[in-house]
């Protein structure tokens, strides 16, 4: 049998998984990526393309530094979105529904909270949506849409 050789594996094809394939390639590595099913599968799809940096899953470590690295990511997202640069993938086929994030929050003094810290660590202002700038979708559902 045929022995096969590369410099790294990397496991999963989601935009993390591809991207660290764009980024070794263009640092001169062979790589390859494996992936169980279809690229952007799993996790990728479900995050309905939230850049969010892990901030939902309270990962450890200092708030400040997780901002300031989600502040600092979302300029290189910018930049592949606009043809991409030396180690940044082009992503300008890519098709950007909204550039905003809205966070449906119930009536609870826990959701409230919940919103703020989330909207703290990434550094987003939070404000009420006149019912005009509201998604169709959220029109008749109880109020709390910011």
């Amino acid at each position: 049998m045929p022995e096969a050789r590369c410099d790294i594996v990397i496991l999963g094809g989601g935009v993390c998984g591809l991207w660290t394939l764009h980024t070794l390639l263009h640092a001169g590595y062979d790589a390859w990526l494996l992936e169980r099913s279809a690229l952007g599968d799993g996790q990728t799809i479900a995050s309905q393309g939230i850049l969010h940096a892990g901030a939902k899953y309270r990962l450890p470590g200092n708030a400040v530094d997780a901002s300031r690295t989600v502040a600092q990511s979302q300029s290189i997202w910018n930049q592949a979105l606009a043809g991409g640069g030396q180690a940044v993938p082009d992503l300008s086929g890519v098709r950007v529904i909204d550039r905003r994030t809205l966070l449906w929050t119930t009536a609870s003094i826990g959701s409230r909270i919940a919103a703020r810290g989330a909207a703290g660590i990434l550094r987003t202002g939070v404000r009420k949506l006149d019912p005009r700038d509201q998604p169709a979708v959220f029109r008749d559902a109880p109020p709390g849409v910011e």
